[in-house]
């Protein structure tokens, strides 16, 4: 059965009086599914309300299809305000996707940078390679949260899909300018 872990880190004092979590149950589960239907989720990641999360049954299904899948939360009070995902899918040299979603009224604050910041941080202690994340090319604030936490354009890569950009996080020896 899976379960919730809290997560402390350095950078975690700069989300103030959220809660960091790290892994995924039913409660969490269905917090995902009610919070994959605000609108501005689904315009830039239907496949969340649709594929992913559309009930509770189906995203317990996808976080246990991939056993190597690491999922944070980020809660205020009661309130889920965020999460952020990473599969292990291979682009280039980089073997992990990352994905991040601020819910409303969360976002828009700093709140999903100083998120993915600590997230970043707690995974650099198991996971040292290259990252990338897949954004809508409209979805202008993702793009820039993922260039703040050290994300780039990948160079020479055409997306298969016009409407995504692909963007690529060096490796955690790099970032941290070793």
């Amino acid at each position: 059965m899976p379960e919730i872990t809290r997560v402390t880190s350095h950078s975690i004092a700069s989300l103030g009086d959220f809660e960091l979590s790290r892994g995924f149950d039913k409660d969490l589960a269905g917090k995902v599914v009610d919070m994959s239907k605000q609108p501005n989720i689904h315009a830039m990641a239907p496949r969340d309300a649709v594929e992913r999360f559309p009930n509770v049954e189906t995203a317990m299904e996808w976080f246990e299809h991939s056993p190597d899948r690491i999922f944070y939360s980020l809660g205020h009070r009661a309130h889920l305000a965020g999460i952020i995902w990473f599969t292990k899918t291979p682009l280039q040299d980089a073997e992990r996707t990352f994905a991040i979603r601020v819910y409303d009224p969360y976002g828009g604050h700093g709140l999903g940078t100083a998120f993915a910041r600590a997230v970043h941080e707690d995974l650099a202690e198991e996971y040292e390679g290259s990252l990338w994340a897949d954004v809508h090319v409209e979805n202008t604030p993702s793009q820039k949260l993922a260039r703040n936490v050290g994300y780039l354009p990948i160079e020479g890569h055409v997306s298969l899909d016009p409407t995504r950009l692909q963007l690529r996080r060096p490796p955690v020896s790099i970032v941290r300018g070793e």
